[in-house]
């Protein structure tokens, strides 16, 4: 498959910007052609290219050895890449989407998380297990779900979650250069959505520091992954009313980063956490604590957070009223504000 045949596979214009889905392709070539101990297995990933094309052309350039279809069986493909794992290879998995990673929970919390600390062997199982997460783009039931809560709470992994197209490819190339087992939460909404100019592309990304991705000192949204540009539209319409609103990218879920997190609550005072996940037990609930333990002589109000209704994820007429809008989000930092 031709260059430009793959570009269009994922969506993508040869002379265009680049949207996420073309800048974690890239990664993955990049990846391949860099390591080869590395090998990118799922469902569909080879001959399709995966169910978003994110692998696109792969199969065809690197061989079936490298890029392996496997069976519609989610534990099986997790327990195969812990075995790749430990015979040295560093294995890429592609979940197709979020709702199918249940499945793979036994394998990733009873031995994936735990292995490299039961043997007392840090770097054990050096691999990537890439899901599609989030919603808003219309899917049915287990197709856009919030799963990350799982990951977070279980010691032993490494998760982080790109924002956009700038950021994605370093992101992705950092957690298969790790050495530690890596949770990658992609928004799937995002795949196509907004592009960026090639000079816009970050080179590197840590795989544990938040970015500041808006100045404000009136207040701050903690947003990560699906959010981010939420928060974003909502601080960029309310400078326009000269309130200063920062937003402050999480982009590691595990390990946060509290530095960051600490300093930005503390300047300005006004906290809120946005998330696609039901609050109970939320990533934004977490932030929101940690907020409220560790900076509560300089908060001037009590941390918001914004996030989805409690109960299972609707079906695509109700997604609207299901998920935080940038309404609702606003009227959350007016909220701090006053």
């Amino acid at each position: 498959m031709s260059t430009q045949t793959a570009q269009r596979e994922r969506g993508a214009r040869p002379d265009a910007g680049v949207n996420l889905a073309a800048a974690l392709h890239d990664a993955l070539e990049t990846i391949l052609e860099n390591d080869d101990r590395a090998m990118i297995m799922g469902e569909d990933v080879g001959s399709l290219g995966g169910v978003f094309r994110i692998t696109s052309g792969l199969k065809a350039r690197f061989g079936d050895h490298r890029v392996v279809d496997s069976p519609l069986a989610e534990a099986g493909l997790v327990g195969t890449a812990v075995g790749l794992a430990l015979n040295g290879f560093r294995p890429l998995v592609e979940i197709q989407f979020d709702g199918f990673i249940y499945p793979a929970l036994n394998q990733l919390l009873c031995h994936v998380a735990t292995m490299p600390t039961r043997f007392e062997m840090p770097g054990l199982l050096p691999m990537v297990v890439r899901i599609p997460v989030g919603g808003r783009i219309r899917a049915g039931e287990l197709h856009g779900e919030s799963p990350e809560t799982y990951f977070v709470h279980r010691a032993g992994f490494r998760v982080v979650s790109p924002s956009s197209a700038a950021v994605g490819g370093a992101l992705l190339r950092a957690a298969a250069a790790s050495d530690d087992a890596v949770i990658f939460l992609e928004p799937k909404r995002l795949y196509r959505g907004s592009t960026v100019d090639r000079s816009e592309v970050v080179d590197e990304m840590a795989l544990d520091q938040a970015r500041l991705v808006r100045e404000g000192d009136d207040a701050v949204v903690i947003a990560y992954g699906p959010t981010v540009d939420l928060a974003e539209a909502a601080s960029d319409a309310l400078r326009e009313e000269g309130i200063g609103v920062a937003v402050l990218d999480l982009v590691s879920l595990q390990p946060l980063d509290v530095d960051a997190i600490t300093q930005i609550a503390s300047r300005t005072g006004r906290v809120v956490t946005v998330t696609e996940a039901v609050r109970r037990c939320s990533l934004a609930s977490e932030v929101a604590s940690l907020v409220a333990e560790s900076c509560f002589d300089d908060l001037k109000a009590a941390p918001i957070v914004v996030a989805s209704e409690y109960r299972p994820y609707p079906t695509a007429d109700f997604e609207d009223d299901f998920f935080p809008n940038q309404e609702r989000l606003t009227a959350a930092i007016r909220r701090v504000l006053s």
